[in-house]
Protein backbone atom coordinates (compact mmCIF):
# COMPACT_ATOMS: atom_id res chain seq x y z
CA UNK A 1 0.00 0.00 0.00
CA UNK A 2 1.55 3.32 -0.88
CA UNK A 3 2.44 5.75 1.64
CA UNK A 4 0.48 9.18 2.23
CA UNK A 5 2.50 11.61 -0.43
CA UNK A 6 5.68 9.50 0.00
CA UNK A 7 4.86 7.71 -3.75
CA UNK A 8 8.38 5.95 -3.57
CA UNK A 9 7.90 4.41 -0.53
CA UNK A 10 5.83 1.04 -0.35
CA UNK A 11 4.27 0.13 3.30
CA UNK A 12 6.09 -2.97 4.37
CA UNK A 13 3.69 -5.69 5.53
CA UNK A 14 5.80 -8.77 4.85
CA UNK A 15 5.04 -11.18 7.48
CA UNK A 16 7.27 -14.36 7.61
CA UNK A 17 10.66 -15.34 5.95
CA UNK A 18 12.31 -12.60 4.80
CA UNK A 19 13.35 -14.88 1.90
CA UNK A 20 9.61 -14.79 0.75
CA UNK A 21 10.43 -10.83 0.40
CA UNK A 22 10.32 -9.25 -3.20
CA UNK A 23 12.88 -7.07 -4.19
CA UNK A 24 10.62 -3.75 -3.70
CA UNK A 25 9.53 -5.08 -0.39
CA UNK A 26 13.70 -4.96 0.44
CA UNK A 27 14.08 -1.82 -0.42
CA UNK A 28 11.55 0.17 1.73
CA UNK A 29 11.66 2.46 4.97
CA UNK A 30 13.49 -0.18 7.11
CA UNK A 31 15.19 -2.09 4.18
CA UNK A 32 17.03 1.05 3.03
CA UNK A 33 17.79 1.54 5.89
CA UNK A 34 19.72 -1.68 5.65
CA UNK A 35 20.57 -0.93 2.21
CA UNK A 36 21.67 2.78 2.05
CA UNK A 37 22.49 3.22 5.83
CA UNK A 38 24.13 0.15 6.30
CA UNK A 39 25.51 -0.70 3.61
CA UNK A 40 24.78 -3.86 3.41
CA UNK A 41 21.91 -5.45 1.27
CA UNK A 42 19.25 -7.59 2.35
CA UNK A 43 19.94 -10.24 1.15
CA UNK A 44 23.03 -10.60 3.35
CA UNK A 45 21.08 -10.72 6.01
CA UNK A 46 18.80 -13.87 5.56
CA UNK A 47 17.83 -16.54 8.41
CA UNK A 48 20.91 -19.36 8.38
CA UNK A 49 23.41 -16.63 8.05
CA UNK A 50 22.78 -13.88 10.62
CA UNK A 51 20.47 -16.03 13.08
CA UNK A 52 17.29 -15.71 14.31
CA UNK A 53 14.89 -12.92 12.37
CA UNK A 54 13.02 -9.91 14.04
CA UNK A 55 10.68 -7.93 12.87
CA UNK A 56 11.01 -4.37 13.78
CA UNK A 57 8.79 -1.43 13.16
CA UNK A 58 9.61 2.17 13.00
CA UNK A 59 6.74 4.97 13.29
CA UNK A 60 7.40 8.77 12.41
CA UNK A 61 4.05 10.37 13.88
CA UNK A 62 2.69 13.98 13.07
CA UNK A 63 4.71 16.65 12.35
CA UNK A 64 5.56 19.20 15.12
CA UNK A 65 4.09 21.52 16.68
CA UNK A 66 2.34 18.67 17.97
CA UNK A 67 -2.09 18.65 17.53
CA UNK A 68 -4.11 17.79 19.70
CA UNK A 69 -4.28 14.08 17.69
CA UNK A 70 0.00 14.00 18.23
CA UNK A 71 -0.82 14.34 22.45
CA UNK A 72 -3.20 11.45 21.92
CA UNK A 73 -0.55 9.75 20.30
CA UNK A 74 2.02 10.03 23.14
CA UNK A 75 -1.01 9.06 25.60
CA UNK A 76 -1.96 5.72 23.78
CA UNK A 77 2.13 4.51 23.85
CA UNK A 78 2.45 5.52 27.45
CA UNK A 79 -1.02 3.58 28.03
CA UNK A 80 -0.93 0.51 25.50
CA UNK A 81 3.07 -0.52 26.37
CA UNK A 82 2.27 -2.13 30.02
CA UNK A 83 -0.37 -4.60 28.71
CA UNK A 84 2.31 -5.78 25.72
CA UNK A 85 3.86 -9.11 25.98
CA UNK A 86 7.39 -9.37 26.51
CA UNK A 87 8.07 -10.24 23.05
CA UNK A 88 6.90 -6.49 21.72
CA UNK A 89 8.38 -3.05 23.03
CA UNK A 90 9.02 0.16 21.95
CA UNK A 91 10.66 3.45 22.75
CA UNK A 92 9.06 6.85 21.58
CA UNK A 93 10.90 10.14 21.77
CA UNK A 94 11.02 13.42 19.97
CA UNK A 95 13.44 13.87 16.52
CA UNK A 96 14.51 15.82 13.89
CA UNK A 97 13.76 13.65 10.79
CA UNK A 98 17.10 12.98 8.82
CA UNK A 99 17.96 15.26 5.64
CA UNK A 100 18.79 11.63 3.82
CA UNK A 101 17.52 8.67 2.41
CA UNK A 102 14.98 6.68 3.26
CA UNK A 103 12.94 9.74 3.99
CA UNK A 104 11.33 11.95 1.69
CA UNK A 105 12.78 15.25 0.92
CA UNK A 106 9.06 16.84 1.78
CA UNK A 107 10.43 15.75 5.48
CA UNK A 108 13.90 16.50 5.81
CA UNK A 109 14.81 18.58 8.85
CA UNK A 110 11.24 18.71 9.78
CA UNK A 111 10.46 18.15 13.56
CA UNK A 112 8.51 14.86 14.84
CA UNK A 113 7.93 12.23 17.07
CA UNK A 114 8.83 8.80 16.87
CA UNK A 115 8.19 5.46 18.12
CA UNK A 116 10.85 2.29 17.51
CA UNK A 117 9.34 -1.26 17.78
CA UNK A 118 10.63 -4.47 17.97
CA UNK A 119 8.55 -7.61 17.90
CA UNK A 120 10.92 -10.93 18.51
CA UNK A 121 8.05 -14.01 19.24
CA UNK A 122 7.25 -15.98 16.77
CA UNK A 123 6.21 -14.70 13.07
CA UNK A 124 3.29 -16.61 12.94
CA UNK A 125 2.10 -14.14 15.31
CA UNK A 126 3.27 -10.89 14.56
CA UNK A 127 0.17 -10.25 12.33
CA UNK A 128 -1.75 -10.49 15.73
CA UNK A 129 0.76 -9.08 18.44
CA UNK A 130 0.90 -5.97 16.02
CA UNK A 131 -1.96 -4.87 14.78
CA UNK A 132 -2.89 -2.69 17.94
CA UNK A 133 0.35 -0.67 17.02
CA UNK A 134 -0.13 -0.66 13.00
CA UNK A 135 -3.96 0.39 13.35
CA UNK A 136 -3.54 2.61 15.39
CA UNK A 137 -3.60 6.95 14.20
CA UNK A 138 -2.01 8.31 11.04
CA UNK A 139 1.58 8.37 11.11
CA UNK A 140 3.48 10.48 8.67
CA UNK A 141 5.75 7.26 7.96
CA UNK A 142 5.64 3.29 8.67
CA UNK A 143 8.29 1.00 7.75
CA UNK A 144 7.94 -2.98 8.88
CA UNK A 145 10.61 -5.53 8.02
CA UNK A 146 11.98 -9.06 9.14
CA UNK A 147 15.70 -8.58 10.42
CA UNK A 148 18.15 -10.11 12.15
CA UNK A 149 18.54 -8.15 16.11
CA UNK A 150 21.91 -7.26 15.42
CA UNK A 151 20.78 -4.68 12.42
CA UNK A 152 17.91 -3.67 14.29
CA UNK A 153 20.72 -2.82 16.83
CA UNK A 154 23.27 -0.62 14.22
CA UNK A 155 20.32 0.76 12.54
CA UNK A 156 21.08 4.39 13.41
CA UNK A 157 25.00 3.72 13.33
CA UNK A 158 25.27 5.67 10.02
CA UNK A 159 23.33 8.84 11.37
CA UNK A 160 25.31 8.94 15.11
CA UNK A 161 28.83 8.31 13.64
CA UNK A 162 32.08 8.45 15.74
CA UNK A 163 33.66 11.68 17.00
CA UNK A 164 30.26 13.34 17.37
CA UNK A 165 29.82 16.20 20.54
CA UNK A 166 27.35 15.00 23.11
CA UNK A 167 26.16 16.18 26.39
CA UNK A 168 23.72 13.40 28.09
CA UNK A 169 20.85 14.50 30.62
CA UNK A 170 18.84 10.96 32.37
CA UNK A 171 16.18 10.05 34.54
CA UNK A 172 14.45 6.80 35.67
CA UNK A 173 10.48 7.61 35.42
CA UNK A 174 7.74 5.20 37.37
CA UNK A 175 5.50 6.85 34.68
CA UNK A 176 5.17 9.68 31.62
CA UNK A 177 2.80 12.10 33.17
CA UNK A 178 0.54 14.98 30.80
CA UNK A 179 2.69 17.11 31.66
CA UNK A 180 5.56 15.37 31.06
CA UNK A 181 4.37 14.71 27.69
CA UNK A 182 3.26 18.35 27.61
CA UNK A 183 6.99 19.26 28.32
CA UNK A 184 8.10 16.50 25.35
CA UNK A 185 6.07 19.08 22.54
CA UNK A 186 7.34 22.58 24.24
CA UNK A 187 10.65 21.02 23.97
CA UNK A 188 10.62 18.78 20.73
CA UNK A 189 9.60 22.04 18.87
CA UNK A 190 12.96 23.64 19.84
CA UNK A 191 15.76 21.13 19.09
CA UNK A 192 18.35 23.02 18.58
CA UNK A 193 20.98 20.93 15.98
CA UNK A 194 19.74 18.55 13.77
CA UNK A 195 20.81 15.15 15.92
CA UNK A 196 19.57 16.33 19.54
CA UNK A 197 17.06 14.36 20.52
CA UNK A 198 14.62 12.68 23.76
CA UNK A 199 13.88 9.19 24.32
CA UNK A 200 12.16 7.22 26.51
CA UNK A 201 13.41 3.62 27.02
CA UNK A 202 10.61 1.21 28.66
CA UNK A 203 12.06 -0.90 31.63
CA UNK A 204 9.38 -3.45 31.10
CA UNK A 205 8.69 -7.36 30.65
CA UNK A 206 11.24 -9.73 32.60
CA UNK A 207 13.67 -6.41 33.66
CA UNK A 208 10.80 -5.34 35.89
CA UNK A 209 10.18 -8.48 37.68
CA UNK A 210 13.77 -8.65 39.32
CA UNK A 211 13.71 -7.74 43.19
CA UNK A 212 15.30 -4.53 43.29
CA UNK A 213 17.98 -5.90 45.82
CA UNK A 214 18.73 -8.93 43.44
CA UNK A 215 21.23 -6.19 41.57
CA UNK A 216 23.31 -3.31 41.62
CA UNK A 217 20.63 -1.86 39.23
CA UNK A 218 17.72 -0.95 41.76
CA UNK A 219 15.06 0.62 39.21
CA UNK A 220 12.84 -2.60 39.01
CA UNK A 221 9.75 -1.71 39.28
CA UNK A 222 8.66 -0.54 35.66
CA UNK A 223 8.38 2.91 34.18
CA UNK A 224 11.06 4.80 31.76
CA UNK A 225 14.46 5.54 31.71
CA UNK A 226 14.26 9.38 30.34
CA UNK A 227 17.49 10.18 27.94
CA UNK A 228 17.93 13.41 26.78
CA UNK A 229 21.08 14.15 23.97
CA UNK A 230 22.46 17.14 22.61
CA UNK A 231 24.08 16.21 20.21
CA UNK A 232 26.24 18.25 16.66
CA UNK A 233 29.21 17.30 15.03
CA UNK A 234 30.65 20.75 15.54
CA UNK A 235 32.15 21.87 19.00
CA UNK A 236 31.12 25.23 18.53
CA UNK A 237 27.09 24.04 18.38
CA UNK A 238 27.19 22.04 21.48
CA UNK A 239 26.41 24.65 23.99
CA UNK A 240 23.37 25.28 22.30
CA UNK A 241 22.52 21.72 22.14
CA UNK A 242 23.44 21.17 26.05
CA UNK A 243 21.99 24.07 26.82
CA UNK A 244 18.55 22.54 25.32
CA UNK A 245 19.06 19.33 27.10
CA UNK A 246 19.98 21.04 30.68
CA UNK A 247 16.54 23.09 30.85
CA UNK A 248 14.75 20.21 29.34
CA UNK A 249 16.05 17.92 32.42
CA UNK A 250 15.58 20.90 34.59
CA UNK A 251 11.76 20.84 33.76
CA UNK A 252 11.63 17.07 33.44
CA UNK A 253 13.15 16.05 36.53
CA UNK A 254 9.92 17.30 39.28
CA UNK A 255 8.16 14.34 37.78
CA UNK A 256 11.20 11.62 37.61
CA UNK A 257 12.04 8.79 40.31
CA UNK A 258 15.22 10.78 41.45
CA UNK A 259 17.94 8.50 40.00
CA UNK A 260 19.35 8.16 36.27
CA UNK A 261 20.98 5.34 34.32
CA UNK A 262 25.01 6.34 35.12
CA UNK A 263 25.91 5.16 31.75
CA UNK A 264 24.43 8.41 30.38
CA UNK A 265 25.72 10.78 33.10
CA UNK A 266 28.29 13.78 32.71
CA UNK A 267 30.55 15.42 34.45
CA UNK A 268 28.32 17.60 36.23
CA UNK A 269 26.05 14.73 37.51
CA UNK A 270 27.54 14.84 40.82
CA UNK A 271 28.19 12.19 43.66
CA UNK A 272 24.15 12.75 45.03
CA UNK A 273 23.21 11.61 41.27
CA UNK A 274 25.61 8.38 41.66
CA UNK A 275 23.78 7.62 44.81
CA UNK A 276 20.58 8.02 43.65
CA UNK A 277 21.03 5.95 40.06
CA UNK A 278 21.56 2.76 42.83
CA UNK A 279 18.98 3.53 45.91
CA UNK A 280 19.13 1.43 48.87
CA UNK A 281 21.96 -0.75 46.66
CA UNK A 282 24.41 1.95 47.06
CA UNK A 283 26.09 0.98 50.54
CA UNK A 284 26.03 -2.77 49.84
CA UNK A 285 28.36 -1.86 46.69
CA UNK A 286 30.71 0.52 48.78
CA UNK A 287 31.18 -2.28 50.70
CA UNK A 288 32.33 -4.74 47.03
CA UNK A 289 33.90 -1.47 46.06
CA UNK A 290 36.49 -1.56 49.31
CA UNK A 291 37.49 -5.17 49.11
CA UNK A 292 38.06 -5.45 45.80
CA UNK A 293 38.91 -1.90 44.60
CA UNK A 294 40.00 0.14 48.06
CA UNK A 295 42.73 1.93 46.00
CA UNK A 296 39.82 3.06 43.58
CA UNK A 297 41.89 2.54 40.55
CA UNK A 298 38.85 2.32 38.25
CA UNK A 299 37.35 5.68 39.31
CA UNK A 300 37.60 7.33 35.59
CA UNK A 301 33.52 7.08 35.38
CA UNK A 302 31.14 8.12 37.61
CA UNK A 303 31.81 5.12 40.37
CA UNK A 304 31.52 4.82 43.94
CA UNK A 305 34.64 5.53 45.88
CA UNK A 306 35.53 2.29 49.17
CA UNK A 307 34.48 4.72 51.89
Amino acid sequence: TPLRNTPHLTHVRAMGNAEAMDESARVQLCGTFVVELLGRRVDNLLPGRQGRLLFAYLVVSRLLPVSRNSLIDALWYRDLLPSLPDELSGWIGVTQIAAAPPFPEHLWSRKAGIVTWCYSGPHERADEVLAPIRDFGDPLLVGLAAMPYSVLQTAFDALLPKGLQWYWKVDFFEQITDDAIALNRRYGETIPTPLSTMHWYPVSGAAARVPQDATAFAYRNGGWVGVIAGIDPDPANLPAAASWAQQFWQDLHASSAGGGYVNMMMEDDGRDRVRAAYRGNYDRLVQVKRRYDPTNLFHINHNIPPS
